[in-house]
């Protein structure tokens, strides 16, 4: 009598379930205080490699955008760690960890690695009737959340006392729901698939996002404003030069008048050169 051994059947939903687990760490290392939030991202990008490798297209990216986001604007390992060798091994291994999941991608992309899911069968839960709308409300409601936790220091978070935290609170709150009312489409009305990634949008706005943060404190408010403005307006090939340099420089105007003097947040406005 012979006998025959059956392969395992593939797990075509392998990666969407992977994936969120590493987003959900993600997220929970950016409440997690002190050295744990850096070691917990580090988990969070390894798991979102497996994702990626397993056929995951969006929480694999969205997992090293978060754990970038929580190593240079909340956690950083030069704070936690300092500037010993120590500390530089840990930001250069922050900066590997974000590399990871994109390589983990191109590389199922390509084909050069099929892990437990054969090329062309990764696909997403019956749930997920509308993936364009389900994955964008994911990406705002994680933007709020996000936002809530950098924000929680600010006085005006509490009652009714208005303060610099309220209007943030305010938009924050209206950010989260309208997040929840986009997922809420995507799993109830069926839509468009996925479609394929534009590298400059993303790009672009990551950029400009960074550019901000590293600026503000030396080039001042109006000036870090106006360069995120321009450069995410990059994000599109439809930018037109003219037309951005006088937005720019009208909404740089307008945030160096709404948080010093209407939130009466202290930020400084120019370079300390000056």
């Amino acid at each position: 009598m012979t006998h025959t051994t059956e392969l395992s059947p593939a797990r075509p939903h392998l990666g969407f379930w992977v994936g969120l687990a590493a987003f959900v760490v993600a997220t929970v290392a950016v409440f997690v205080p002190g050295q744990s939030s850096v070691l917990l991202s580090f988990v969070a990008c390894a798991v979102a490699v497996i994702a990626g490798l397993a056929g995951d297209r969006f929480y694999a990216g969205a997992t090293a955008l978060v754990a970038g986001a929580n190593w240079f604007l909340l956690n950083s390992p030069f704070a936690l760690f300092g500037t010993s060798t120590f500390g530089w091994l840990m930001a250069a291994l922050a900066a590997f960890s974000l590399l990871a999941p994109f390589g983990a991608m191109l590389l199922r992309y390509t084909g050069q690695v099929e892990f437990g899911v054969p090329a062309g069968t990764a696909s997403l839960p019956a749930l997920v009737r509308n993936p364009q709308d389900f994955f964008g409300g994911v990406a705002l409601l994680e933007l709020a959340i996000f936002a809530w936790r950098a924000s929680a220091d600010l006085p005006g978070q509490q009652g009714f006392a208005f303060g610099p935290g309220t209007a943030p609170r305010l938009f924050i709150f209206l950010l989260a729901l309208n997040a929840l009312g986009i997922m809420a489409h995507g799993l109830a009305v069926a839509g468009p698939a996925l479609e394929k990634y534009a590298i400059r949008g993303p790009l672009f706005v990551t950029a400009a996002t960074f550019a901000f943060a590293a600026s503000i404190r030396t080039l001042g408010l109006v000036i870090s404003s106006f360069l995120l403005i321009v450069i995410a307006s990059l994000a599109t090939p439809e930018m037109r030069w003219k037309e951005t340099l006088i937005w720019g420089a009208l909404l740089a105007a307008f945030c160096a008048f709404l948080f010093p003097y209407v939130l009466n947040l202290p930020m400084q406005l120019w370079p300390r050169f000056w």
